[in-house]
Order: structure tokens, then C-alpha cells, then sequence
């Protein structure tokens, strides 16, 4: 009878224990099944960036593509653009017809979106038939790829007694001449300084 009383015990022992291991190896199962579940999710999420990354790459591919050679001539001797147009001022007809400009204030740089110069010019001038005026002013707006504009005011007085008068301020916007780095120190981040 000792002997029946002792296998009855080993044996509920070792079911007790077969449970106990069943139980455990269902919770490791659902462990497991959880985190391959959010390692799925979190390779999905990397595959839609990695995804997103290279549209972003290609899509400023191709607005490389379609910047104008003249401006990436530009920017690797922005001063000989500057100069292209001071001389085209020298020598255009504003002079013979009683104008005159001026540089307005320091050149400055802007950052955004792309590093530029830019330098204001204020530009008056008179004209006695349309064809002067469409002459200089077709010249300047026609040349936005040469040497991008940007027309701040035109302005046409007419004059008694004298031919109209025009009043032209614009800003020269070319890239700015890249020297390195420079650490801004207001937010600490750095910028393209030249």
C-alpha cells in the first residue's frame, strides 16, 4: 500500500510539474510571439523611412538637375556675375538718358534657403519713347537666369513739362562665396559663413 500511496504522490508530483512546465512554455511562446510582433513593426517602420529617405533623395536629384548652369556657373565665381552686371549698368544706355544708380546698402547675406548675396541697387533713369524703357527693362527681367532679380519697386512718375521718370529698385541675389563653417552663436548650430 506504501508503495501505491508513494507512486499516486510521484505521479500528481510529476503532473503537477509537467503543468507548471506547460504554463511556462506558453508564456514563453507568448513572450516570444510579442517580440517578433514589434520587431516586425519596427523593421516595417524602418523599410517606410528607408523608403521615404531615397524619395527625398530623388526628388532633390532632380531639382539639381533643373538648376540652370548659368547659376551653378555662378556659384563657382559669384564676383564675375556681380561684375557682369556693374558693367552692363556702366555701359547700358541709363546714362544717355539722364539716370544714374546706386548701390543702396551693403551687401549682405541671407541664408535661406540657400546662401546668397544680396546687394540693392536703386536705379533712376528717363525716357522719351516706350521702346528705351522696354530696351532696359526687358534687358534686366530677361536676364533673372544671368543674374537673379528680384524687382523691389518700379515705379513711373509722370513729370510736367519733362519726359517720365522711372524709378527701379531691385536686389541682385547671387550665391554667396563659400569659405567654411561658422558656428552660430545664438543657437550654437552651425551655419555656412562667408
Amino acid at each position: 500500500m506504501l508503495g501505491k500511496l508513494f507512486l499516486f504522490l510521484v505521479g500528481v508530483l510529476a503532473l503537477i510539474q509537467l503543468l507548471i512546465y506547460n504554463q511556462i512554455l506558453q508564456r514563453n511562446d507568448q513572450l516570444w510571439r510579442a517580440a517578433l510582433k514589434e520587431i516586425d513593426t519596427n523593421l516595417t517602420m524602418h523599410q517606410n523611412d528607408i523608403i521615404r529617405v531615397q524619395q527625398s533623395v530623388t526628388v532633390m536629384k532632380k531639382n539639381m538637375d533643373n538648376i540652370p548652369t548659368t547659376i551653378l556657373e555662378g556659384v563657382k565665381d559669384p564676383e564675375k556675375k556681380f561684375l557682369d552686371f556693374m558693367d552692363y549698368l556702366e555701359n547700358s544706355e541709363i546714362g544717355s538718358m539722364h539716370g544714374s544708380y546706386k548701390i543702396v546698402n551693403t551687401p549682405t547675406i541671407k541664408y535661406k534657403p540657400v546662401p546668397l548675396q544680396k546687394t540693392d541697387f536703386a536705379l533712376q533713369f528717363q525716357f522719351g519713347n516706350p521702346e528705351k524703357l522696354e530696351s532696359i527693362l526687358g534687358y534686366l527681367l530677361n536676364q533673372q537666369q544671368e543674374y537673379p532679380l528680384h524687382v523691389n519697386r518700379l515705379e513711373i512718375k509722370r513729370i510736367p513739362g519733362s519726359e517720365p521718370r522711372v524709378f527701379l529698385d531691385v536686389s541682385l541675389l547671387l550665391p554667396a562665396k563659400l569659405q567654411g563653417l561658422q558656428k552660430n552663436n545664438v543657437t550654437g548650430s552651425q551655419a555656412i559663413g562667408s
